[in-house]
């Protein structure tokens, strides 16, 4: 799972992993396990654990790596309609009629299906397509105008 975007809204859920053997898990690990019910999000947790997003992401970065948590995919907010319009026209803007061929194949390259990608990986697929953008001075303005349209997000 990605942690390094805005995760608040995520639900986590555990995971009963057969083949784990032996952890040592801390007790900041163990104290989110128990907070981790499937229902709350992140940043719910984070409040009633009365602890900083930054502490809690690592905690749960170290869990996700033993495969003790993973993300409840049905709760995971995903990119719509709107934002793909958007990236498409000011793709075109910076790019010509390319665009939507680039975003398909960028959008394959990542595996998910369009009406799965969830919105803390939209950071990264602006990423990727303004590595596409020839002339610096449009790829500048690109990713300023997303950057924005992130943030509102």
């Amino acid at each position: 799972m990605d942690f390094s975007a805005n995760i608040a809204s995520v639900v986590i859920k555990r995971v009963v992993n057969s083949n784990i053997g032996e952890v040592s898990l801390d007790s900041q690990m163990l104290n989110v396990l128990m907070h981790i019910d499937g229902v709350r999000n992140i940043g719910e947790v984070a409040r009633v654990m009365k602890v900083d997003m930054h502490s809690l992401k690592e905690t749960l970065q170290r869990l996700d790596r033993l495969n003790l948590i993973e993300a409840d995919v049905a709760t995971v907010p995903t990119l719509d309609h709107n934002f793909f319009d958007f990236l498409a026209n000011h793709l075109s803007i910076a790019m010509g009629p390319m665009a939507e061929i680039l975003i398909e194949d960028e959008i394959r390259e990542i595996g998910i299906s369009k009406d799965k990608i969830p919105t803390h990986r939209a950071a990264e697929l602006v990423d990727i397509l303004a590595r596409e953008i020839p002339r610096d001075e449009k790829k500048i303005q690109f990713q300023q105008i997303m950057l924005k349209k992130l943030k509102n997000m």
